[in-house]
């Protein structure tokens, strides 16, 4: 037996004479566990594990689309996903929103990264997040390299069907924006992005 045990051993002995000196026999409190009912631990770490599942939805989305993995990018999307990101032009669907994306990325690379986030919890199938992001973005134009680098936030709802966490909603929020001089990535070599 070491140090650690006898220790844990007392704490727990400590707790039944504590509960005993109180009138109240330890069985009935099986379920706590360092003051908290086990529903709740149990709530907890739902809520811990479903934190992570949605981590790894933005990971693989993100991967997807700097990868331009269209198949991969619109299976981490509900068929009903609104995209709020394109500067007032709102997509409703997953197939339009990927449709539109694939378009207006043609010819560009990008490079997108998350930082800080924030997530609530609507019930055990919905949830909302906000997440710190910078992207570059690079294509060439008229034969020339050009650059946009942004920073804002994504405001996102996801939402739980069959056991996996989709998003439903995105939008963009950027706080500022760097573009090379004279840089249009409307007016881009469309060939281009495959060689930088």
């Amino acid at each position: 037996i070491t140090t650690l045990d006898r220790k844990l051993a007392r704490g727990v002995g400590a707790r039944r004479r504590r509960l005993a000196k109180q009138g109240l026999d330890a069985a009935p409190h099986r379920d706590l566990v360092a003051g908290v009912k086990m529903d709740t631990q149990v709530n907890v770490l739902n809520r811990l594990l479903a934190t992570e599942e949605i981590r790894q939805l933005k990971a693989r989305r993100l991967r997807a689309l700097d990868a331009k993995d269209w198949p991969a990018y619109a299976a981490q999307h509900a068929d009903d996903h609104v995209s709020d990101s394109y500067g007032g032009a709102v997509m409703r669907g997953n197939a339009a929103n990927v449709s539109h994306l694939s378009a207006l990325l043609d010819g560009i690379t990008t490079i997108h990264q998350v930082h800080s986030y924030e997530l609530s919890f609507e019930g055990d199938r919905e949830a909302s997040g906000i997440w710190a992001m910078e992207d570059r973005l690079f294509w060439t134009e008229g034969g020339k390299p050009h650059w946009l680098h942004g920073w804002g936030h994504y405001h996102e709802r996801y939402r739980c069907e069959g056991g996996v966490w989709r998003f439903c909603y995105r939008r963009l929020d950027r706080q500022r924006v760097e573009l090379s001089e004279g840089g249009d990535p409307r007016k881009r070599d469309r060939a281009a992005a495959q060689s930088l």
